[in-house]
């Protein structure tokens, strides 16, 4: 069964995956290009209001992480789309963002930020 074949109230939910590192300008650029975007054009969640992003935090801090996608999103012209504090969970791990899609209505994406930056060995 195709995504898109689920209608709005079905009780699952889309969880996208991502890198993230502070300076990692490509880490940055995938978060957006093949996360958020993902949900903007409608390939993930095309009939759902609401849809998730977890974040592994490789280096650097949460609130480092979050300036670094809205500096990017800015910088693509895209400064509405900005990660704010959650309205859901007073945490600074956790984010929300909304965009506008043109097949659909808008999305919400709420983004938590995982740290494992402490624990890498290498």
């Amino acid at each position: 069964m195709s995504s898109s074949s689920f209608a709005e109230h079905d009780p699952h939910a889309i969880i996208e995956c991502k890198r993230v590192a502070v300076g990692d300008a490509d880490l940055c650029r995938e978060y957006v290009v093949n996360g958020i975007d993902r949900f903007r054009d409608g390939k993930y969640s095309g009939r759902h209001t609401t849809a998730f992003m977890a974040s592994y935090v490789l280096a650097g801090t949460f609130d480092a992480v979050v300036h670094g996608i809205n500096s990017y999103l800015v910088g693509q012209r895209r400064p509405g789309e900005r990660l704010e504090s959650s309205t859901l969970i007073n945490e600074p791990w956790c984010r929300e963002s909304k965009h506008a899609r043109l097949a659909s209505g808008p999305i919400a994406l709420y983004h938590a930020f995982l740290s494992f930056a402490s624990h890498l060995r290498c």
